[in-house]
């Protein structure tokens, strides 16, 4: 006998949170055939700005669509002094609200296997696209 068995992704909306400074809508991933979830993400819109924060068991990593060609691994380590800018980033004000909303959708126990944002310090760049971010792709969270 033989049979055929396919896995599917699959996304799900978990909580839509409007601020005065934006929205923020989470979203757990599930590609595993064992029906975990994979990641959670938050697609953020501030002021037009759109970002990705997708928070993974060993990493968080952002993107910024005006930036499509780098990611932003988070930094939990003490950022360099006087360090290069091309190289590191300081968290923003947006970051951390996005972080405390995060938080709180992460102490479920279904995601509790996630990477917390507790002590993150900064971002660590990233180039991804080395002749920038290809034309037919959809900006998506990675």
């Amino acid at each position: 006998m033989f049979g055929l068995y396919s896995c599917t992704g699959s996304k799900r909306l978990i909580e839509i949170q409007q601020t005065e400074f934006g929205s923020v809508k989470f979203y757990e991933v599930k590609v595993s055939c064992d029906n975990s979830v994979d990641k959670v993400y938050a697609d953020t819109d501030s002021n037009g700005v759109k970002r990705f924060y997708s928070f993974y068991p060993d990493r968080i990593v952002m993107t910024d669509e005006g930036a499509k060609e780098l990611s932003y691994n988070i930094a939990f380590n003490s950022l360099p002094d006087n360090f290069d800018s091309k190289i590191y980033h300081q968290l923003s004000t947006w970051d951390n609200l996005v972080f405390t909303k995060a938080l709180t959708i992460l102490k479920a126990a279904r995601y509790s296997h996630l990477k917390s944002p507790i002590g993150a310090t900064g971002y660590e760049i990233v180039v991804n696209y080395y002749h920038g971010f290809p034309n037919n792709r959809k900006f998506q969270p990675l």
